[in-house]
């Protein structure tokens, strides 16, 4: 039995109150400061933000997650700082005290921002995904390999539109070190993807997550993402309703299962290549791709829809125009003491 896609109201008030406070609370305090001709944002942790860290490091632990808070002041700012620095080094970024930094302020506007205004466009969703694909290349001595995110998001993605390019923020959350390189990635993508699912119009997020996904182009990573977005249960569940913003159960989980069967049923080296440009016969792995994303773009849908033909009315007083078969010469007669013409389609005598 499915379950219904519209959940009653009662409910869906609680879901929402629910996401709201969940939502609203703040780790950290964010103010805003001019300095020597730049904007610099001021990240100051709260006393709230202090407690709440140990309880959602038990409860990450108690339902197996691979992720956690950094545990305590300096461990916090050493891992903002070291961080910000690492994937924008043309921006300043310091420590002030003991509970707050300063980082110089990022241009552009978060995707989730952009994905509720309806204003995201499949080139922002491209730009993300070339920049995760940029930044899980780079070293990072803490994991001891590739660096990884832990919290994906689209709020912590920003996209600039005078240079088409995104940029990643708020690293507050780190993987165990112990996850292969894979994993850590895989989990960032999905977490990017499940608020796609979650926000996304019913006729474009299919299109977005090929494009991010085509974006990002490793091959390698279809097979531990395929595990990612299946929901999990019991105490990740929880979680896995925080990244989905508590929206529609239902059909988030069932715009999952749509994307697993679509990376499950393609070949995995048939979807993405390093260098999709390149690509240019019809049995390539970009081509196909580039089907797929036309297949699903709304605008295709509409291009191959058949147009409607509208019937022309006639003028006030003519005639209707005659159709093909009144205009066509009619049959010769018989001639006399000779037999009628057979009727098409049947034996002649």
């Amino acid at each position: 039995m499915k379950a219904p896609l519209h959940q009653p109201t009662c409910l869906s008030t609680v879901r929402r109150w629910w996401g709201a406070t969940i939502n609203s609370l703040r780790l950290n305090a964010i103010a805003y400061q001019f300095r020597d001709g730049r904007w610099f944002i001021i990240k100051r942790r709260t006393v709230l933000g202090r407690c709440l860290t140990p309880v959602a490091n038990l409860f990450f632990r108690l339902a197996r997650l691979p992720i956690a808070f950094r545990r305590g002041m300096h461990a916090w700012q050493k891992g903002e700082l070291s961080n910000f620095r690492l994937l924008n080094p043309g921006f300043a970024a310091a420590r002030i005290d003991g509970v707050a930094i300063r980082q110089e302020q990022l241009p552009g506007q978060d995707l989730w921002l952009h994905l509720r205004r309806g204003t995201l466009t499949r080139r922002m969703v491209r730009a993300a995904g070339q920049e995760f694909r940029r930044v899980h290349g780079l070293w990072c001595d803490f994991y001891d390999g590739p660096w990884s995110h832990a919290d994906g998001a689209m709020r912590n993605v920003l996209y600039d539109p005078a240079t088409h390019r995104a940029r990643l923020i708020d690293f507050e959350l780190y993987h165990d070190p112990r996850l292969s390189p894979r994993r850590r990635h895989a989990d960032d993508l999905a977490a990017f993807l499940l608020d796609l699912a979650s926000r996304a119009p019913r006729r474009r997020w299919l299109a977005y997550a090929l494009n991010f996904l085509h974006a990002y182009g490793d091959a390698t990573i279809l097979a531990p993402l395929r595990r990612a977005l299946a929901r999990p249960t019991g105490l990740a569940g929880l979680w896995w309703k925080v990244r989905t913003n508590f929206v529609n159960e239902y059909r988030v989980t069932r715009r999952m299962a749509r994307l697993r069967r679509t990376l499950e049923h393609s070949p995995g080296a048939a979807y993405f290549v390093e260098r999709p440009y390149l690509a240019t016969s019809r049995s390539s792995a970009a081509f196909r791709l580039s089907a797929a994303i036309r297949a699903a773009s709304p605008a295709t849908a509409r291009r191959s829809a058949p147009a409607p033909q509208r019937p022309v009315p006639a003028a006030a007083g003519s005639r209707p125009r005659p159709s093909w078969s009144v205009l066509r010469s009619p049959a010769p007669l018989p001639l006399r003491g000779t037999s009628p013409p057979a009727r098409p389609g049947r034996w002649a005598p």
